[in-house]
């Protein structure tokens, strides 16, 4: 199993995803979102999970924990926020991340709890502009 490329316009999504957590709805269920990671866990072979007080810990390939998910409060929201230990072990272990990041942005968005709010449609559709026959 190949986890899909992405557009920019996707990469700047997850990037915002990543830095500022998941919004998801307050009835989320972290043993919802760890059964799901640890099917895709199987196929995949590069990482396993296990639940620890709420958090979802993932293990590396060798069984060293990498990442710790965590729904927290944040402002009004509840958000899915995926933690390292450092810097180093960031980078070290990008791929599971990012891997990570797309699983779980993707089973909140089929479970119907991801909350996003759609800017771009809340716009006015009836706008009207005035300039001087000058410009033209």
């Amino acid at each position: 199993m190949s986890l899909p490329s992405l557009t920019n316009l996707g990469k700047s999504f997850f990037v915002d995803m990543l830095s500022n957590g998941i919004p998801v709805k307050r009835s989320f269920s972290m043993l919802d979102l760890f059964e799901k990671l640890e099917e895709v866990s199987k196929d995949l072979e590069t990482f396993s999970v296990d639940l620890f007080n709420e958090a979802i810990i993932v293990l590396d390939e060798y069984g060293t924990p990498t990442v710790a998910i965590k729904k927290e409060r944040s402002g009004e929201l509840d958000k899915i926020f995926l933690f390292t230990q450092d810097e180093d072990s960031t980078m070290d272990n990008a791929a599971i991340i990012g891997n990570l990041l797309f699983i779980t942005v993707t089973t909140c968005a089929q479970m119907n709890v991801l909350l996003l709010k759609p800017a771009i449609l809340e716009r006015p559709t009836n706008e009207s502009f005035e300039f001087e026959s000058d410009f033209i």
